[in-house]
């Protein structure tokens, strides 16, 4: 005999189903959300990655590229010419620009974000033009 869309012992039902998924993402996104302690280390990485890109792509196209601070987003330029971009998190602090040359080198600078009261960034050495990211 079939069992009718009623039948207590047929399972869940679609809407049913939706809303555990929702709990659940709403569960996951509290837990792994901006609050976590290892969200700044992330956001700190994707900063570090990103002056590490823009490094490389000095090296290899034989052109300097600009990374500066512009309305709360980085730019890395060629030849005045946007790149990549990069929106932090939290707010970029002013003064933030960094030129790589061609060998890798840089005459040094500094970009730094605030998020939730805590601030984060990447020191670039002169000459070597290393990355050196901090809390």
């Amino acid at each position: 005999m079939p069992t009718s869309p009623r039948d207590p012992e047929a399972g869940l039902s679609l809407v049913e189903m939706l809303l555990v998924l929702a709990i659940l993402a709403l569960a996951s996104g509290l837990v792994l959300g901006r609050g976590s302690p290892g969200r700044s280390r992330l956001d700190q990485a994707q900063l570090a990655s990103f002056l590490s890109e823009a490094r490389s792509a000095a090296m290899l196209s034989g052109e300097p590229v600009l990374v500066l601070a512009e309305e709360g987003v980085l730019f890395a330029r060629q030849s005045g010419v946007s790149i990549a971009q990069y929106r932090p998190e939290g707010r970029l602090q002013d003064g933030g620009a960094v030129l790589f040359r061609t060998d890798g080198t840089s005459p040094g600078g500094r970009i730094a974000v605030t998020d939730a009261g805590k601030t984060y960034g990447a020191d670039i050495l002169d000459p070597s033009g290393g990355i050196l990211g901090w809390p």
